[in-house]
């Protein structure tokens, strides 16, 4: 007959030595966001995570304290649904749950917008073993990186709008004829009282020629009215059958009226328009075929056009054209 028998093997290291519990940390230690961040979206709130370094079978808690030059409920929520659009429901807890099997876990933080001139707050959240509001770590050890700054950068200007282009860079394709060009400029808030005006005008930081490529600048005395945020304005591109290369025309703002306010560098302030060569140098040299699959016959008083292609010799230059052939007969 054969026996079983069950073989139990006890551990006899010192205490602690046996399975730990996982580690729990932020993700990182910094964001950045502008005031406006929850305006915009979904999601509306800005997501911090807090990470395992391996899944439980439990549901891990992790305490939280929200502290920093901001104030919560005032300047900030930290809300339950990121893409509700008024940080709604709002969650009064300082604490976070990690479900089991998860790894990950994030904290919505919605940012209330104003339109005060103020100084960068900045929201502090930290894991700790316990918190104010008497939560206890649960499930978990605590890992390194136990603190998160949030920061909320101001993006107001003394109460006057910022004026910008809303596009840095465009192109347009050079003709034979005249072509009018139409760009948008836009205004942070709206205008206020009395409306606001300033200037556009080349900036000189262009290969574009005034009278020979363009023309329409300056534009003085553009005007955005009360309550408006935007404005169109256009110039002419002048067409010709010159060989002249592609040019840049760059714009920019001056003569700002007392109201307003110009962008900084590299937020609008420019903007770049490429007037793109459509014309062939004479005496050009260079290789011309015609696409392949096109009509290799014409009958009697039949037309075809026809695309053709032109590489420059050396340039790389590649242009495609049509051509009409016609069969007089």
């Amino acid at each position: 007959m054969v026996q079983r028998y069950e073989l139990v093997i006890l551990d006899d290291g010192p205490p602690g030595s046996g399975p730990t519990d996982p580690t729990v940390e932020f993700r990182s230690n910094l964001t950045t966001v502008g005031e406006a961040v929850s305006t915009v979206g979904p999601p509306y709130a800005v997501s911090i995570l807090v990470t395992l370094s391996e899944a439980s079978t439990e549901t891990i808690i992790v305490p939280l304290e929200f502290t920093g030059t901001a104030t919560r409920g005032i300047d900030y929520l930290r809300t339950s649904d990121p893409n509700d659009p008024n940080g709604s429901p709002v969650d009064l807890s300082s604490r976070l749950s990690i479900a089991p099997g998860q790894t990950t876990a994030e904290i919505y933080i919605w940012v209330a917008p104003d339109a005060d001139v103020e100084n960068d707050e900045d929201i502090v959240l930290t894991i700790g073993e316990t918190n104010t509001a008497g939560d206890t770590l649960t499930g978990a050890e605590l890992g390194t990186r136990l603190t998160h700054t949030l920061t909320i950068a101001d993006d107001d200007s003394g109460g006057n709008p910022v004026v910008f282009f809303a596009v840095d860079v465009a192109s347009i394709q050079e003709t034979d004829t005249n072509q009018t060009y139409n760009f948008d400029i836009a205004l942070s808030s709206p205008a206020p009282s009395g409306g606001v005006t300033f200037d556009v005008v080349d900036t000189g930081a262009g290969t574009a020629t005034l009278g020979v490529d363009y023309s329409g600048l300056p534009l003085t005395t553009v005007s955005i009215a009360e309550g408006e945020t935007s404005t169109q304005q256009s110039i002419t591109v002048i067409g010709n059958d010159t060989d002249n290369g592609d040019q840049t025309l760059v714009m920019g703002f001056a003569n700002p009226s007392g109201n307003l306010t110009l962008p900084g560098v590299g937020e609008g302030d420019t903007h770049t328009l490429t007037i793109l060569e459509d014309d062939l140098a004479l005496n050009d040299t260079g290789t011309v075929y015609f696409i392949p699959g096109q009509p290799t016959e014409l009958s009697e008083g039949q037309s075809n056009n026809y695309r053709i292609i032109y590489d420059a010799a050396g340039s790389g230059d590649h242009t495609e054209f049509d051509v009409l052939f016609s069969h007089a007969g």
